[in-house]
């Protein structure tokens, strides 16, 4: 991945994206879409000093050590606030937490998933746009409307067709927001804070029919440039 020029400041938050070469739809199957959101899980913590793939050849012991270091919030480079990972393009919403965080766990999260890509699908070459695109968030109302956009955009594309199948669906952070799981990727503390803690209130917000008034210029140019 070529060197960016982007300054990610520690304690700043990004919204993260890129598309596919050719619009090719790399995460139309589970399997990649399940594994995209595990090497974000993996590559989100500084303890993941070896590749993931790696670490999965480990003994279980040392296996098991290894993963519940990488769990440990206290060694996390990002905290994902936001995903959404479609058929060909993604969205990751996160606050840098340790300096280089955002560099790190990009480089890596998209050199191991394409290398998995393509040695499934015998194939060469990059998957991605060369350098992913980083927009920072720097005000509550841009904060707010960026986790709206993310979580939407399934609903945006057609590619779900209720608020009801958003919510069960295992493809944006939203499902997280509501089911509260164990072994989660997001964390929603930033956003709920903002809803006085409350999810009703943020879905309610998310699913307001006033789309077009919602969207920002920053968003908006994110639109048309996945288009």
């Amino acid at each position: 991945m070529p060197k960016r020029l982007d300054p990610f400041f520690t304690g700043g938050l990004c919204h993260l994206f890129d598309k596919t070469v050719d619009s090719q739809q790399v995460f139309r199957h589970l399997t990649m879409r399940t594994h995209f959101l595990d090497l974000i899980r993996y590559y989100r913590s500084s303890e993941a000093q070896i590749s993931y793939s790696d670490s999965l050849k480990l003994k279980p012991d040392l296996q098991d050590e290894l993963l519940f270091k990488i769990n440990l919030k206290k060694y996390f480079q990002v905290e994902v606030v936001a995903f959404s990972i479609m058929k060909n393009h993604y969205h990751i919403l996160v606050k840098q937490l340790k300096e280089n965080g955002i560099n790190s766990m990009m480089s890596r999260l998209l050199n191991s998933f394409t290398k998995y890509y393509n040695v499934k699908y015998e194939r060469k070459g990059p998957i991605f746009l060369p350098q992913f695109r980083a927009v920072p968030v720097t005000t509550d109302e841009q904060f707010i409307h960026t986790t709206r956009y993310i979580h939407r955009n399934h609903l945006e594309a057609g590619a779900l067709s209720s608020p009801e199948e958003l919510i069960k669906s295992p493809w944006t952070s939203l499902k997280e927001y509501v089911e509260n799981p164990k072994s989660r990727i997001s964390s929603d503390k930033l956003v709920l804070d903002m809803f006085d803690g409350s999810i009703s209130k943020y879905l309610d917000f998310v699913f307001q029919q006033d789309n077009e008034g919602m969207i920002s210029k920053d968003i908006k140019n994110t639109c048309d440039w996945l288009i």
